[in-house]
């Protein structure tokens, strides 16, 4: 896990990413491995995974850790 950050629960969506410490400009503060995946791929996702699939103009990309399950 990143230092400096928390996962927790959010107003905004279920989970959220909040900074705990003060960070400085042009620090990295997360590094997030995503893929961009086709329609077909997403029913083969558990709910887990579905529930970060972000839906851009005529991409899917799924913002979870995909080296483990696709």
């Amino acid at each position: 896990m990143t230092k400096g950050i928390i996962i927790k629960k959010s107003k905004i969506n279920k989970k959220g990413v909040f900074a705990i410490r003060n960070f400085k400009k042009g620090e990295v503060v997360l590094k997030w491995n995503f893929k961009i995946v086709e329609e077909s791929e997403i029913d083969k996702l558990d709910n887990s995974q579905k529930q970060y699939i972000y839906k851009a103009e005529k991409t899917n990309i799924c913002l979870c850790n995909h080296q483990k399950n696709l």
